[in-house]
């Protein structure tokens, strides 16, 4: 359980980050409706955390392990809860993208979606000022 609520962590600090949601036009318009949060009842609409989990309660559990994250208190039931940015979002334009892009040629043909991530993980360990976002 503890791995499945890492990677929902995982996808929802990413849908949140600033990388995502500069280009994610329709995140940044359902943020811009609730002041800033997004219902978990939304979030579930989104592909790559419907195939991790349909469960707005562990939704909810994996954004309050999060420290980029906040989730909005009170009794609401979990789908109707909005989780938001802990720091406000700042649209930078595209020419902020496009100096953190990252170009990579030559990957060995049997490379997985995870072998690169610890890849990137070992370059942000060794100084980068951030990590990669995949």
């Amino acid at each position: 359980m503890d791995a499945l609520l890492s990677d929902i962590q995982r996808q929802l600090e990413f849908y949140f980050s600033d990388a995502s949601l500069g280009k994610d036009r329709f995140l940044q318009d359902i943020l811009q409706q609730n002041q800033g949060g997004a219902p978990v009842v939304t979030l579930l609409t989104f592909n790559k955390l419907r195939r991790l989990t349909t469960d707005p309660t562990l939704v909810v559990q994996a954004a309050e392990r999060s420290s980029e994250l906040l989730v909005q208190p009170g009794d609401l039931p979990p789908e109707h809860r909005l989780i938001a940015r802990r720091q406000p979002f700042v649209e930078r334009g595209a020419k902020y993208s496009t100096e953190r892009t990252i170009y990579v040629e030559v990957v060995p043909p049997d490379s997985t979606h995870d072998s690169l991530k610890e890849v990137c993980a070992v370059l942000s360990a060794g100084g980068a000022s951030t990590p990669f976002i995949f």
